[in-house]
């Protein structure tokens, strides 16, 4: 078959596609690989994907979810579509109209199109709409194998690679709900099991458990808008580790708009680093800290996201924040998750402690090998092809 796919300037969503592309290629497929700068008109794009089986649409911003006339780009080329949301369904617009314009689409070519979901909750949403969904897992996005590393764990430091800024005292203005957003973001500060669906869906009690395509797009618009928090809720945990020296690997993110980084952290036990996407300064990274951690953003409830197993297959020991996929994945779960801060510095003494460094050797060596079985770009790939062929 031949699979179409557009790279991404985002390098993170970049490497996820570069590693679909060379799953699908070792299955013994071909990929259209388009490169949205070098497509000179809409028809171009069309008649590439015109040649295609199916296209593979990665995330929000490429060019096939964009509209053109009185539908989006997906709807009109005559190939199928497979959704792949990496991100949450959060990931669409601010507003809420586009968001329920997008949502209609989504619904028209149904009978064309399949979805995967890391997040449980999404999964459900779209398939009370009819929408064909799947449930699927991240996977390993650095291009290396996961091998147990006897050196694992030189560097003596806590290590976060990922954008936290210091937290804000005010509430971010939107418009409407403002406070409601911020009660989301402070509930989850306080614990991590916090589920920001359940506080949307207290605010239409009316909706029931089943979602139409008006409130789906009211609850995308909720995460979406609480999702901004999610810098500070980060900052804020790292600001109040103890007894811990932290590398922060980039921290404000202005530098994606080309502007220089101003909200850098200022406490004495957070160093402000460069941010790193080459896959080998990141598996480095992963490989020598002592502690990495991971602060999973609040557009998820149930989700473990890539930056955990990617840790893992790099040979590095994480601590991440509770989530329900992690414990179908691993059997370490409860040994590196956390659900409030107290807890997160607990276990962050517990493993910084010498006499602890080999029980950190055996939980990484346990879950390479479960996620090795679970969560490669083979093991992505086959359930994708498995789904289309079905």
């Amino acid at each position: 078959m031949i699979f179409g796919l557009e790279r991404s300037a985002n390098k993170i969503y970049d490497r996820i596609i570069l590693e679909l592309i060379e799953g699908l290629n070792a299955a013994g497929h071909h990929c259209m690989v388009v490169q949205s700068g070098k497509i000179k008109s809409v028809v171009e794009l069309y008649n590439l994907y015109a040649k295609c089986d199916w296209v593979i649409v990665t995330n929000n911003s490429c060019l096939m979810s964009q509209k053109i006339g009185e539908s989006f780009l997906f709807e009109q080329i005559p190939a199928k579509i497979i959704f792949l949301h990496h991100d949450s369904l959060s990931h669409i617009s601010n507003e809420y109209q586009e968001i329920l314009e997008k949502v209609n689409g989504l619904v028209r070519i149904k009978d064309k199109s399949i979805h995967f979901t890391i997040e449980a909750g999404d999964q459900l949403a779209l398939s009370q709409l009819g929408i064909t969904c799947y449930p699927i897992q991240h996977m390993n996005t650095l291009g290396i194998p996961y091998l147990e590393k006897n050196t694992h764990g030189q560097n003596p430091v806590v290590s976060f690679i990922g954008h936290a800024i210091p937290p804000v005292d005010g509430v971010l203005s939107f418009g409407q709900n403002d406070y409601q957003y911020f009660a989301s973001y402070q509930a989850r500060k306080t614990n991590f099991e916090h589920s920001l669906r359940a506080d949307f869906a207290a605010t239409l009690p009316e909706a029931g458990s089943v979602l139409d395509a008006a409130s789906l797009s009211a609850r995308i618009q909720y995460l979406q808008l609480a999702n901004y928090y999610t810098l500070f809720l980060r900052g804020g945990v790292l600001q109040a580790l103890k007894n811990c020296s932290i590398d922060l690997y980039g921290g404000d993110p202005a530098w994606m708009h080309g502007v220089d980084a101003s909200r850098t952290f200022t406490a004495q036990h957070i160093a402000n680093k460069k941010p790193v996407f080459d896959r080998n300064e990141v598996a480095n990274i992963f490989h020598a800290s002592a502690i990495n951690l991971n602060i999973t953003s609040l557009q998820f409830d149930s989700a473990m996201i890539n930056r955990v197993i990617d840790c893992v297959a790099a040979g590095g020991f994480m601590l991440t924040d509770r989530k329900a996929q992690l414990s179908e994945l691993s059997s370490c779960a409860e040994e590196i998750a956390y659900s409030t801060v107290d807890e997160l510095n607990e276990k962050i003494d517990f493993y910084l402690a010498p006499a602890n460094r080999e029980k950190r050797r055996e939980i990484v060596a346990q879950m390479s090998e479960e996620f090795a079985a679970k969560c490669s770009v083979g093991q992505t790939v086959a359930k994708i092809l498995e789904k289309v062929a079905g």
